[in-house]
């Protein structure tokens, strides 16, 4: 949910800079700070998935192995 509310405000900077309500010197300095907080979110939300992935038990059954969704 936060990385489609960083978008969304990627978006709307975007809006304000094609309607000329910030001027390129302002897009530019705010629109670099909004694709750093993008990209951070982004890898936290990565990191976080993988941690939980690779801690889930498996079920050995039959030689196979199953891993538990618990979802």
């Amino acid at each position: 949910m936060l990385n489609k509310e960083a978008n969304e405000s990627v978006y709307w900077l975007e809006l304000l800079k094609a309607t000329d309500y910030l001027n390129k010197n302002e897009f530019e300095n705010i629109n670099n700070d909004a694709i750093s907080i993008l990209k951070l979110i982004t890898s936290i939300i990565k990191t976080t998935k993988s941690q939980i992935i690779s801690k889930q038990p498996i079920l050995k059954t039959n030689n196979l192995q199953f891993i538990i969704n618990r979802r």
